[in-house]
């Protein structure tokens, strides 16, 4: 399949969910469905400063699907798209649902330093 007719599917959640983590507000506002993988798309305000995918990091996503057992494995948690818009951020879901899925359920923990053990910059083990 050449790049041109890859499969991307953009998820707008209208009206956004919101929750409150560690006194910042987190919006969920979308979620891009990619060739292979999924982004998940939230605004944080106050937006972390300053935007870096080396920190700082406020949250961990631990997602599943109505499907399949197990947690999606993640990679460049909190990543920031501050072009986009103040605050905008991802976490990439290294795989996609498969067909038979009609809902990915979405667990949101405030990382703190004891809970999370960093193996690289944009890797997460929890």
């Amino acid at each position: 399949m050449t790049k041109s007719k890859l499969r991307r599917i953009h998820i707008a959640i209208d009206p956004a969910v919101s929750a409150m983590v560690a006194g910042r507000t987190v919006r969920f506002v979308g979620a891009n469905l990619l060739q292979n993988i999924v982004m998940i798309e939230y605004d944080i305000t106050p937006p972390l400063m300053p935007p870096s995918v080396f920190g700082p990091h406020l949250l961990v996503l631990q997602v599943t699907d109505d499907v399949s057992g197990g947690r999606y494995p993640t990679t460049w948690e909190n990543f920031p798209w501050p072009h986009i818009t103040p605050g905008r951020t991802t976490t990439r879901l290294d795989r996609r649902p498969p067909p038979q899925a009609t809902r990915l359920h979405v667990n949101v923990l405030a990382l703190t330093p004891s809970s999370t053990v960093r193996s690289a910059p944009g890797h997460a083990i929890v």
